[in-house]
């Protein structure tokens, strides 16, 4: 993914229809100031690996059979989610429900309208999610709220002013045109309108559960909004609709703290930067490290300045990692940082692409490890969870990740692993939760109590050898990041 601030071609002004929902969407305050580009000891890197290009290398047609491969891996994954899923004929079984949730989903065909032709980030991510929903007896479970504009005052608490107009000014294209903001990020005469649905739509989400309306939502949006920093549209996003509703959030609807937890593949450098400053607002985040697309998220990047500590960064530097390396960081890290953290909303950026067979992504998690991600979530904060869709490349991958999310959101215990070792992290994986640890304890109590912990300590144990002969790659600096 090319990271260069490219000018948008052939800007001129806003458009796009009205849409047929009734807009209950409260304004913020017109007194917001946009917030504006600043420097920051972590920057996107220029040569950082495309994730255009990654897409394009996966679809070689020298690759055929790493895809029948992972094909055959992907349906192997779908028969797991058998032992997940409850049809209205088996809801009297014997199989343990933690209890019933009610459930909000939102999307919105006006999202479908942001496009273009061969690219990763195209419209049937999202309706190879609601059909896949609808075909399990999922869809009719959930409630579905309309998608709600965001209004210029909620994109400007988090973005600048002139980002705001060069992306309004697209809604002008002709019909049929695609212009390029860089040499992964698109827009149409109808991504305008697209990105500020899916900003107003986590924005809803989170106004309906902090209300109490719903238990937990998930926003079924597009285009993604991670990687979009405060004065720049990058990485196939457009408006950051997660930081725009924590922002909302804390502003408007009284939120002292808001927790953002952040699984994608790729990490959310416009997350991560929009906040960095913040200790209302903590950011967490586990990702593919190394030589990979944006090149930030590095261990050791904790916030600044009142922001120290409220960065979490779990860069996992090898490939493969699976549902251990990701229950194991979940349950020692990331949820006691939440529960520490206490916030009165829990924000997922939940990105598929780090499934198994993804792509763009090169690790390995489950369906069930999906399942179990969310349960660790709902756990944590409960009736205070609000989902939103980041990347997912893969749409038979994405569309059962998201139906693990939303069969557990609705109150399914999910099922148990077969085998004890399914559970255990990597030697490497296990390194680098220990790093994120080591960069973290100091600013954490629930860190520091890992100390007296039975059964981490015993995992410590466990591995010891193997940890004591692995040696942690060193993370690249953005400058040494080479494009594949």
């Amino acid at each position: 993914m090319s990271t260069n601030d490219s000018k948008l071609q052939s800007p001129k002004g806003a458009g796009g229809e009205t849409t047929n929902a009734q807009d209950t969407h409260q304004s913020s305050s017109s007194s917001a100031q946009p917030s504006t580009s600043s420097s920051t000891p972590s920057v996107v890197s220029d040569t950082a690996p495309s994730i255009s290009a990654s897409y394009t290398s996966s679809v070689n047609p020298d690759n055929d059979q790493v895809l029948k491969t992972q094909q055959l891996e992907i349906e192997s994954l779908s028969v797991s989610l058998s032992a997940l899923h409850v049809t209205p004929e088996d809801e009297s079984s014997s199989a343990p429900m933690e209890r019933v949730r009610r459930v909000a989903l939102v999307h919105d065909d006006a999202m479908l309208k942001h496009k273009q032709r061969g690219h990763p980030e195209r419209p049937e991510r999202v309706t190879a999610i609601i059909q896949r929903l609808k075909e399990q007896g999922l869809y009719e479970r959930c409630v579905r709220l309309p998608a709600i504009e965001a209004h210029s005052e909620d994109i400007l608490l988090v973005h600048s002013a002139r980002m705001l107009k060069e992306l309004k000014d697209t809604g002008h294209a002709p019909e049929g045109d695609t212009l390029h903001i860089d040499g992964d990020t698109f827009a149409n005469r109808y991504s305008f309108r697209a990105a500020l649905l899916a900003a107003g739509s986590v924005i809803e989400c989170s106004r309906t559960v902090l209300r109490g309306d719903f238990d937990t939502a998930f926003a079924f949006v597009r285009p993604p909004g991670h990687h979009a920093e405060g004065d720049k549209a990058m990485g196939f996003c457009l408006f950051n609709s997660v930081a725009v509703a924590a922002k909302y959030a804390r502003t408007v609807l009284g939120c002292a703290r808001v927790a953002i937890l952040d699984w994608d593949v790729h990490h959310g450098n416009g997350t991560q930067h929009i906040f960095e400053k913040d200790s209302s607002v903590i950011y967490m985040s586990v990702h593919k490290g190394g030589v990979f697309y944006p090149g930030t998220g590095k261990v050791h990047e904790v916030g600044i300045e009142t922001g120290l500590g409220f960065t979490v960064n779990c860069p996992f530097m090898q490939s493969g990692m699976h549902d251990g390396d990701y229950l194991t960081l979940f349950k020692y890290v990331f949820m006691p940082i939440i529960r520490e953290f206490d916030p009165q909303l829990f924000i997922i950026s939940a990105g598929f692409d780090c499934a198994a067979g993804d792509l763009l992504g090169p690790m390995r998690v489950t369906p069930l490890g999906f399942s179990h991600m969310m349960r660790y979530c709902l756990e944590a904060a409960p009736g205070r969870v609000v989902s939103a869709l980041e990347g997912g490349y893969d749409l038979t991958c994405t569309a059962l990740g998201a139906q693990a999310c939303v069969e557990t959101m609705l109150g399914r215990e999910p099922a148990p692993y077969g085998r004890p070792e399914q559970v255990k992290p990597s030697t490497a994986g296990l390194a680098d939760i220990l790093a994120c640890i080591h960069h973290q304890r100091k600013y954490w109590q629930c860190l520091q109590a890992l100390d007296h912990n039975e059964s981490f300590q015993q995992l410590l144990l466990e591995s010891k050898a193997k940890l004591e002969s692995y040696e942690r790659p060193p993370e690249e600096e953005p400058d040494k990041c080479k494009t594949q």
